[in-house]
């Protein structure tokens, strides 16, 4: 099998059988399955599946994953997988024709590739927010790295929506940290920064703009609230995932108060306070990885 496709989901039936959808064009000559590892939903996630098994031309598996966590899913896909390479789609993202053959031409084109991540164009219900500033949209998992196949070089990183990974180049008893990755409703991450991390001690990572997905973003997701507690959270999946945890701890006491006093005087100028916000809230979320108060 040369590719599994793996989509995990939870409660979001509708999503995934618009992204099942998008697997039927695929312009992929070789031989590929897919797998949904469905995280305890509670709708009609597997009736949904069993309805796509009986229309697709390509072997579709349904798991079931009682316990909760994104990277538990995607740990259970790639041990029941059986492709030399594995692609994850987001339950929320759409393919292009191309996306799957895009992936395995670039594995293809060097063996020393471990990992692919494409391009994510975004999909805003009901329109992109004009108040959004250019650092904060890959906290919508928007990707446009290159216009080219390149190396992604440290920090650069591909987004799970849209992310494959070499099987022979993953540590069977090491994947995605369970400690990290969404659970619930939290938006706990770095699980994929920390294991492209341990990929780059022995393979390459790249970047490839003929593979891209679009990836849906909701409604309830497009406001300063929400950017504020996925700012939040970043802060906390850093703390969780660092090793210095007592200087980051010290350095976000002394920050958090001078972002105050920063914002003071530019009250007059709400991109510039909503900025100072941010790190505010970037730090209060490094404070609580550190001590564990975050939910």
């Amino acid at each position: 099998m040369r590719a599994t496709v793996a989509i995990c989901t939870h409660n979001r039936a509708a999503d995934l059988r618009e992204a099942l959808l998008s697997l039927l064009a695929q312009r992929f000559d070789d031989a590929f399955e897919v797998i949904v590892v469905d995280n305890n939903s509670t709708d009609l996630t597997a009736q949904t599946v069993l309805e796509f098994q009986k229309i697709a031309l390509f072997p579709v598996h349904y798991i079931f994953e009682e316990r909760l966590g994104l990277s538990v899913a995607r740990n259970r896909a790639i041990r029941e997988s059986s492709g030399a390479f594995v692609l994850f789609l987001d339950d929320d993202a759409i393919a292009s024709s191309g996306w799957i053959a895009g992936i395995v031409a670039v594995f293809d084109s060097d063996d020393r590739i471990g990992c692919v991540g494409g391009k994510i164009d975004p999909v805003w219900e009901g329109g992109a927010p004009p108040w959004l500033a250019p650092e904060n949209r890959t906290l919508y998992t928007i990707l446009d790295f290159a216009d080219e196949v390149v190396e992604m070089r440290r920090p650069a990183i591909p987004f799970g929506a849209n992310v494959a990974f070499r099987r022979s180049a993953l540590d069977m008893n090491a994947l995605f940290r369970e400690d990290l990755g969404r659970v619930g409703s939290n938006l706990l991450s770095s699980e994929e920064t920390e294991l492209i991390d341990r990929i780059r001690a022995g393979h390459s990572v790249y970047y490839t703009p003929h593979a891209s997905v679009l990836h849906k973003i909701p409604r309830s997701r497009i406001s300063r609230k929400w950017l504020l507690r996925r700012i939040y959270w970043q802060g906390v999946s850093r703390a969780v995932s660092s090793r210095g945890k007592l200087g980051m701890f010290a350095l976000s006491i002394v920050k958090v108060p001078v972002f105050v006093l920063l914002s003071l005087p530019v009250l007059y100028d709400k991109r510039r306070v909503f900025r100072n916000v941010s790190r505010i809230a970037y730090n209060n979320g490094l404070i609580s990885g550190v001590l564990g108060t975050y939910e």
